[in-house]
């Protein structure tokens, strides 16, 4: 399997499962590569780090979300995709701010 096509079956994976737990290993298993290699890979043919383009990806999923869905709270769809109000406060804070 060449090294884009790896990186693209993890992307796959990872858009149809942000509403889950996902960790490095479980990822370097899909792209067959040890987890220092394919997160080394990832970072250099996506331009950032794995766990960092999970966490955007849910956010931008939940911002979608939100501007989508009249019924549910920021704090219901944030748990839906596996992340914590915390860490959408920094996220904002951070974008900003700095």
């Amino acid at each position: 399997m060449k090294s884009n096509e790896s990186i693209n079956n993890v992307i796959s994976y990872v858009e149809d499962n942000l509403a889950q737990k996902i960790n490095i290993e479980e990822l370097s298993e899909i792209a067959k590569l040890s987890p220092f290699y394919f997160q080394r890979l990832f970072k250099k043919l996506v331009g950032k780090p794995v766990m960092e383009y999970i966490k955007l990806r849910r956010l931008e999923r939940v911002s979608e979300e939100l501007k989508t869905n009249n019924k549910d709270s920021i704090l219901n769809i944030s748990k839906k995709y596996v992340l914590t109000i915390m860490k959408l406060l920094v996220v904002i804070l951070k974008k900003h701010i700095m």
